[in-house]
């Protein structure tokens, strides 16, 4: 790669630095429990992950999926090292999807979820990544898959029961 190469990608960076610096934060600081130390700490070493690898990032994916998607590992690595225990006596499944959400995205591990995912369709699968890992509204999803925020929508709801139930069970065995 000769100089000029060099300062293209550089710049192309950091223009896609500027433009999801806030939203990597965002979407690590409330997965870390708002905390704004390990949000900072987390954000930086998905940033150096991404320049450094940033001239093998295919520019046919959208640099949205590929960020989130180091984003979600980095944040995976940190509960590995971290594992905070939590004791299913104090595990509360409510009955809106929001508050099943946040039980999972704090209380449990990332890769228990990960794992419980693949019961879901793939379109399930991609449409919940999306709305709730990668924070896009469901009108972005629609736009962005071709189909209505209708469907999206029903997607998320049958996506979010089934892992609903599988948790649900799952806490059931555990407290036998």
């Amino acid at each position: 790669m000769n100089a000029m190469e060099v300062i293209d990608q550089h710049t192309a960076f950091v223009s896609r630095y500027n433009e999801y610096r806030h939203k990597i934060y965002s979407y690590l600081y409330y997965r870390v429990g708002n905390d704004q130390d390990t949000a900072e700490d987390l954000t930086s070493d998905v940033f150096i992950k991404a320049y450094e690898a940033y001239e093998r990032y295919d520019e046919t994916y959208a640099f949205s999926t590929w960020i989130y998607t180091i984003a979600r590992n980095r944040l995976i690595d940190h509960y590995r090292t971290n594992k905070p225990t939590v004791s299913l006596e104090d595990i509360e499944v409510g009955e809106d999807p929001d508050e099943l959400f946040e039980l999972i995205d704090q209380e449990l591990d990332l890769q228990a979820v990960t794992n419980q995912m693949n019961i879901l369709s793939q379109m399930q699968r991609e449409v919940i990544t999306d709305r709730f890992f990668a924070d896009k509204s469901t009108q972005e999803i629609a736009d962005a898959r071709g189909i209505s925020r209708d469907a999206v929508r029903q997607h998320i709801s049958r996506g979010v029961k089934a892992l609903r139930e599988a948790f649900v069970s799952v806490c059931l065995l555990l407290s036998l």
